[in-house]
């Protein structure tokens, strides 16, 4: 497997689709108590092409959420563009499906009408939302939990029904809020190797939000780097050459993927630094030692 152990400066790379989600020059602020502005995102420069799978690590409050509440159209930009498919992004846009770092279940209906809530808010007929509904409950692995509540369940469980949830309204590109931060490893890697099996086939675009370096690097096509905020930016973007479909185990034993790693995490570690100010501490022990 041959992979590109050095980091890639901020821009654009070259694809083999046209750019599905563009972020141009895009601004974020939100209003300060005192009356002033917080900078979270400036001038965020991000081309995500057709059918990859980007993800995005930083700091937190560097602003990762925010991108994907703006692609999603959940909140506006204060500066810049953002388009999904070459048009502007000026309200909610059904194409784009969102998973949640919490799950949306509602704790008063079954599994069957959790998932089958966003095609009945869209007036799909009954009988083709009785056979979706059961197709992509097979689909994640729970066909004859449809009468189950969702405090029935366990997390991993939960997890698949908000795919489910979200898979069934087809949207062309999905969102990933750190969808797998509560669960313990073992459910962890079948919950990666369940998104491998379900997202990845080239059909969608997917931006996923993570802190954890080595998930993005192992799941990915793209991995993009964040700035610490305020006014973060994009630090570094790199491809990740593994070919799919790929063993997650297998991945991240192979000697390129700890090279990719150590890469990619110099440059993580000194952004998480300036968040807790141990640049300025490690600079004042230097020039005491000299």
């Amino acid at each position: 497997m041959a992979i590109a152990p050095a980091v890639a400066p901020p821009g654009v790379l070259p694809g083999k689709h046209p750019p599905d989600v563009v972020l141009d020059q895009v601004v974020k602020r939100f209003p300060r108590p005192d009356g002033g502005d917080y900078v979270v995102l400036a001038g965020i420069d991000l081309r995500v092409d057709g059918g990859t799978f980007c993800s995005i690590v930083g700091p937190s409050g560097c602003g990762k959420t925010t991108i994907l509440r703006l692609v999603a159209g959940l909140t506006r930009a204060d500066g810049g563009r953002v388009l999904v498919a070459g048009q502007a992004v000026t309200r909610v846009n059904p194409r784009v499906g969102f998973l949640f770092q919490q799950d949306a279940l509602l704790p008063w209906r079954t599994v069957h009408d959790n998932v089958a809530l966003g095609l009945r808010l869209r007036g799909t007929p009954k009988d083709e939302v009785k056979e979706r509904v059961h197709h992509w409950l097979r689909v994640v692995g729970l066909a004859g939990f449809e009468r189950h509540y969702p405090a029935q369940l366990s997390g991993g469980m939960r997890k698949r029904v908000a795919i489910a949830q979200t898979l069934i309204c087809e949207p062309e590109i999905i969102l990933m809020d750190e969808p797998f931060t509560h669960l313990d490893a073992q459910a962890r890697l079948f919950m990666e190797e369940d998104l491998l099996d379900l997202f990845v086939d080239g059909k969608r675009t997917i931006l996923f939000v993570t802190h954890d370096l080595d998930e993005a690097i192992a799941l990915s096509d793209v991995v993009v780097v964040m700035s610490a905020g305020p006014a973060s930016t994009i630090r570094a973007r790199q491809r990740i050459e593994f070919r799919r479909p790929r063993d997650l185990l297998g991945v991240r034993r192979d000697p390129g993927f700890g090279e990719l790693s150590a890469a990619l995490w110099r440059q993580l570690h000194e952004e998480v630094a300036r968040v807790y100010g141990r640049a300025a501490r490690d600079r004042v022990r230097s020039d005491q030692q000299v």
